[in-house]
């Protein structure tokens, strides 16, 4: 019954009244399908979270990974000195701050 092709044919008549909005249509469901993923596997390993949580804490644990995939990309190329400062600045940019947090 629910699921992601129902999702993405999902009409809000309640949005842009009059007219309704096509939700699935007008957004990026990255993160909806990212969180529902991550959801059903903690569930698999009994992990009880609320799916609300998930949505929460994905966008710090995508920023967190950000900085590890800078720091080994950098010290591949450069040197680890290098690694460490492209790592601090990725985490200290402030438009990716205010986006993951």
């Amino acid at each position: 019954e629910e699921g992601f092709y129902s999702f993405h044919n999902w009409f809000d008549d309640r949005a842009w009244y009059p007219l309704g909005r096509i939700i699935g249509g007008t957004i990026y469901p990255g993160l909806m399908v990212t969180s529902a993923t991550l959801y059903h596997v903690l569930h698999f390993f009994n992990i009880t979270i609320d799916i609300r949580n998930v949505c929460v804490f994905l966008a710090p644990l995508f920023s967190s990974l950000t900085t590890l995939v800078t720091y080994h990309l950098t010290k591949e190329l450069r040197d680890v000195s290098s690694g460490l400062v492209a790592a601090a600045m990725i985490a200290a940019v402030p438009g990716y701050i205010s986006r993951s947090v």
